[in-house]
């Protein structure tokens, strides 16, 4: 799985770090991704490893108490047409040729295409659906896959408490295999490298 921000910071060679930010490489190797944070929204971007219930491309986005979502192909199991919460051609839903790939079923119960089904549907057809829900889901969250990337969108909200700290306010990390990229306010002394060259701390901690 290789290294999170986290354990890059601690384990990782730095050819430069300064203060909040920098770059390095390590031995171990990390999937190509990108995440960054601005205060109030986050974006995560890298490799989709679950296509198999993703489809080839898919979006999911959610805004207050409203979700709508793609999928291609369709779903297996999806009725083709539902409208005002009514399925129409009850009975008849999306099936495809060849076999079918046995998957984790509490994995599938959680789907978020699946979840807008429990919702009151306005409309649903083949590929896409939109529902709402009579309660606050989120203020704004979007996902979007798409052969084999991932792209996460969201709100978050900045605190002085220990997790959103530990999160960091403003910032950015890279990863590219062996490559790592890192920049982060506020930075904690303790996992921070602080000052680095050439794979060499200034501070060495315990």
């Amino acid at each position: 799985k290789g290294l999170d921000e986290h354990k890059a910071l601690l384990y990782a060679s730095w050819c430069c770090y300064v203060c909040c930010i920098g770059c390095g490489s390590s031995p171990v190797s990390t999937s190509p991704s990108f995440d960054t944070k601005c205060f109030c929204c986050f974006q995560k971007c890298r490799q989709d490893t679950d296509t198999s219930t993703d489809g080839c491309c898919s979006c999911v986005h959610t805004c207050i108490c409203a979700t709508l979502a793609c999928q291609l192909p369709p779903r297996i199991g999806h009725p083709y047409c539902k409208v005002c919460n009514v399925e129409c051609c009850r009975g008849m839903r999306i099936r495809r040729s060849g076999p079918r790939k046995v998957r984790d079923a509490a994995h599938d119960a959680m789907h978020r295409f699946d979840a807008i089904l429990e919702m009151i549907v306005p409309c649903s057809c083949c590929c896409a659906s939109c529902g709402v829900i009579p309660s606050f889901l989120e203020v704004c969250n979007n996902r979007l896959t798409c052969c084999c990337c991932e792209n996460v969108c969201g709100g978050m909200m900045s605190s002085c408490e220990e997790e959103s700290l530990q999160f960091g306010w403003f910032g950015c990390f890279l990863t590219c295999y062996k490559l790592y990229g890192q920049c982060k306010l506020p930075f904690l002394c303790q996992e921070s490298p602080v000052l680095a060259f050439c794979g060499r701390k200034v501070c060495h901690r315990k």
